[in-house]
């Protein structure tokens, strides 16, 4: 059973109690012998005993982001914030803090905005969040002052977000996205990575020898030019085993898995 359907029976549980107990007391005979509001006073507080902490929950998780994403923003546009500042709030949730995210976020068209995210973060989880780190997000484009980090796990969304960044920003191409749909998916270890002295958008291009493994085990070695972004440059180096697709009738056209469902 989702969580959701179970805060939508305790919500409605929890009113249903509360009104039944109103009702209760406003319709006992006036001539009733004691107090009518005292003698259902029980079957009022067990049910907010039972239904009123995960009614409770509810609220908290549409309250502080804790769990999924609002309503808003499930259907939101995917972005790619980079962390730039984390705040607490000095506030928490079932132990887990409130944080203020500051963020640099673009879009898939090539935008960028800064933006800051407000929620709650798992201590496991917080540790992660570090000025320089990429994550996903749902934004609105309307009111881009306010994000969320993106809990719906939708990674085919994230995937087709992120490519689509990456061929407006110049470091993919519809070719590449091409074949990282339909190409062979691979192994490869990074034999030397060296500057050619061309920047995109801030990017460096390296000249990447790579020894491919295919999949049946035979392997063969080429040097493709690829426009790395900063954030995953750490992923490219000398000696790094890396993802890659190609098509086996062009096997030197090769593009690098790097980042969050994204290829170049």
């Amino acid at each position: 059973m989702k969580p959701r359907f179970v805060q939508a029976i305790a919500l409605l549980g929890l009113i249903g109690t509360i009104g039944w107990y109103v009702w209760r007391g406003l319709s006992a005979p006036a001539d009733t012998p004691g107090s009518p509001w005292a003698d259902h006073v029980v079957v009022l507080v067990v049910g907010v005993c039972v239904f009123g902490p995960f009614a409770a929950l509810g609220v908290l998780v549409r309250m502080f982001g804790l769990g999924g994403n609002s309503r808003a923003m499930r259907s939101a546009p995917i972005g790619f914030g980079t962390i730039t500042a984390v705040r607490h709030t000095g506030t928490t949730v079932n132990d887990q803090p409130q944080v203020l995210i500051g963020l640099t976020v673009r879009t898939p068209d090539g935008g960028s905005f800064e933006s800051v995210a407000k929620q709650v973060v798992p201590v496991t989880q917080l540790a992660a969040m570090t000025p320089g780190t990429v994550v996903p997000v749902r934004y609105l484009p309307e009111r881009p002052e306010r994000v969320e980090l993106d809990r719906t796990g939708d990674r085919d969304a994230m995937q087709a977000a992120f490519n689509r960044m990456q061929v407006s920003l110049g470091l993919s191409s519809e070719r590449g996205l091409d074949i990282a749909a339909r190409g062979v998916r691979a192994v490869a270890v990074v034999a030397a990575a060296t500057p050619t002295g061309r920047i995109v958008g801030g990017n460096a291009e390296l000249a990447l020898t790579l020894l491919v493994t295919r999949p049946n085990g035979t392997e063969y070695q080429t040097t493709v030019d690829k426009v790395i972004a900063a954030e995953v440059v750490e992923r490219v180096q000398v000696g790094r085993v890396v993802t890659v697709h190609y098509l086996p009738d062009a096997e030197n056209e090769v593009v690098l898995a790097l980042a969050v469902g994204g290829q170049r």
